[in-house]
């Protein structure tokens, strides 16, 4: 299994981009990847001040940390510079603070919407309330479709490995039906792939996918719930903006998105 080595995570110098930092520091001091903290600025040059606020955040946060560093400073459009920045430092993971349920007016808006599309690795949204304690179980909503190349599931095999953590994965069914017997084989095969991690299956029956969500979160004490919607299926509709913001609303669990391989 290839190590985590660079873990990104753009600031704005709010609060929950803070608790983003955290999260950050302590997967790279877990795992000995250089974090990078980025600030995309308008115009050429960062301002003074904006030069004066990533060095009392490096002070704060970064000072005596047990891993390498980096900062960054890239102008331009946000979300542009974000995935270039990614790509260009081969970036592994995107860590994005949102503010979560408490300011439902600024939740995982359109920015980190764009960024968990376009982001060339998987990107972890971390709400402003969530706390870096152990991970011991990581919940992983499937629409139990074949996976043509077990790869894509690395993200899931890295933490659960990490943390030694149990993975659960739920199926979400729009109403009361059998398991169709190519869902029957596509759970089979996912069984083969989890064979040496601690796992369990979960149906749940639900109209609404963010309520599903929700229900299996809470009722299963997930630390932190992963998502690779796919094309023309019903999870694909959490990257269609307000399913996705609503999902993030109503969480306070740090929410990983990544793109089959």
């Amino acid at each position: 299994m290839k190590p985590l080595r660079h873990i990104l995570v753009p600031v704005n110098f709010t609060l929950c981009a803070k608790n983003a930092v955290r999260f950050g520091r302590a997967f790279a001091e877990q795992t000995g990847a250089t974090l990078s903290l980025l600030y995309v600025h308008d115009g050429d040059l960062p301002s003074p001040d904006e030069r004066r606020q990533m060095t009392a955040w490096k002070e704060e946060l970064l000072d005596e940390m047990r891993a390498p560093y980096q900062l960054h400073f890239r102008g331009g459009k946000v979300v542009q510079a974000i995935c270039e920045v990614a790509e260009a430092y081969q970036a592994d993971v995107l860590f994005m603070g949102t503010t979560g349920i408490h300011q439902p007016s600024m939740v995982l808006g359109s920015l980190t919407w764009q960024v968990m599309v376009e982001a060339p690795c998987p990107v972890l949204a971390i709400p402003q309330e969530a706390r870096m304690e152990a991970i011991q179980k990581v919940g992983f909503m499937s629409d139990l479709s074949a996976i043509e190349k077990p790869q894509s599931l690395y993200p899931l095999f890295f933490l659960a490995d990490l943390f030694s953590a149990e993975l659960h994965i739920v199926n979400v069914k729009k109403r009361a039906a059998g398991i169709s017997s190519e869902k029957t084989q596509a759970a089979l095969a996912l069984e083969h792939e989890l064979e040496d991690i601690p796992h369990c299956f979960h149906i749940i029956e639900d109209q609404d996918l963010v309520h599903a969500a929700r229900t299996f979160v809470q009722q299963y004490d997930i630390d932190l719930l992963a998502i690779m919607p796919r094309k023309h299926t019903d999870l694909e509709q959490l990257f269609a903006g307000k399913l996705t913001q609503q999902l993030a609303l109503h969480l306070e669990t740090p929410l990983l998105a990544f793109h089959e391989a």
